[in-house]
Parts: structure tokens; sequence; C-alpha cells
């Protein structure tokens, strides 16, 4: 299985590309995610300013860490435009044709 990824990729897009990579389930394809892991709430300080506080942290049970601040790095590092066809490419060639 190949998943797409691109440094627009984060928080659930993550745990997904993240939790398959680790498992050896899937190869990423595309760019270096940005790294959200840890669930937020979010505070009001005043009528303007709010606060992201991390209110859980995501545990991988294959790597014991997660990809907070780390990103998901990418199997196979193109752009983003171009990780469609690296993956079909990739996946032709697994396949012997």
């Amino acid at each position: 299985m190949y998943v797409l990824t691109s440094a627009l990729t984060f928080s659930g897009g993550e745990d997904v590309a993240h939790t398959l990579q680790a498992h050896g389930r899937a190869v990423l394809v595309g760019e270096t995610t940005r790294g959200g892991a840890h669930p937020t709430d979010r505070h009001a300080v005043s009528e303007h300013v709010l606060v992201a506080v991390p209110a859980a942290r995501t545990i991988s049970t294959v790597t014991g860490g997660n990809w907070e601040g780390v990103e998901a790095v990418p199997d196979i590092a193109v752009p983003a435009d171009q990780a469609l066809d690296a993956a079909l490419k990739a996946a032709r060639a697994a396949a012997g044709s």
C-alpha cells in the first residue's frame, strides 16, 4: 500500500500515515508531514486570544513514540505534486511490470 503525504498533511492524516508505516503496512510517498500528534484543547484567554494546550499524547505501540515535532518522513521523498506518479511507478516496479 502506498500513502501519499505532503507538507500540509497534519494530525489525523499523520496518524494514519505514521501508524501504517511503523507497522510495515504502507510506503509513504511525497513530502515530510507537519508533525502534529498531540490532540489539543483550546482555551479563550481574552476576547482576542486563544491558547491551544495539549490534552493527550499519542503513543505508537511499535515505536514507543510519536511524530509530534518530528514528522512522518516519506520512504520515497518527492514533491507532493509528483507523489501519485512516484507511487504508481513504485507499484508497477514492485509488481514486475
